[in-house]
């Protein structure tokens, strides 16, 4: 195994996620990329995502402008960098992408020739299932890559 993608959301159990997909990449002497997808725009004008902190109670009923687009990148850099820094390693590469999470995920996979895509799932209730669907879901219908999912559950705080 060469290349591990670790797609994480920008919520407090992403470390989890981070942390594990970490020790199996240094298990397997792979390259790390950590990676978070800034979803199409309109996802982030439905009345329960945010887009810093994933799930919640956010409500914007406003055209999302570029320099949101902007303020949403730099914060997600910003979450992406932090994880790096608390993994204590400058060899990881961080990447944000832009469009339908489970594409971007797909397409860089594939242009990154990735050995393994990881992610975390956590519980969501019935009505988030099924407005939103689940990332985890979806990517298990793939069969492009091998997936490792991480459980997590929800962390105090986190939406």
């Amino acid at each position: 195994m060469k290349k591990i993608l670790v797609a994480i959301d920008c919520t407090p159990s992403a470390y989890k996620v981070a942390e594990q997909a970490y020790s199996l990449g240094r298990a397997m002497n792979a390259e790390i990329v950590l990676v978070h997808v800034v979803d199409d725009a309109g996802y982030y004008m439905s009345p329960i995502y945010d887009p810093i902190m994933g799930l919640g109670t956010y409500v914007s009923t406003n055209i999302v402008s570029s320099d949101t687009l902007q303020n949403t990148d730099k914060g997600a850099i910003h979450f992406l960098e932090r994880i790096k820094s608390h993994l204590q390693d400058e060899k990881i590469i961080i990447s944000i992408l832009h469009g339908n999470i489970v594409e971007s995920i797909l397409e860089f996979a594939e242009q990154e020739h990735v050995d393994i895509i990881v992610i975390g799932t956590h519980s969501r209730s019935i009505i988030e299932e099924l407005f939103l669907g689940s990332t985890a879901h979806k990517l298990i219908k793939q069969d492009s890559f091998p997936l490792f999912i991480i459980p997590t559950k929800k962390i105090a705080g986190e939406s």
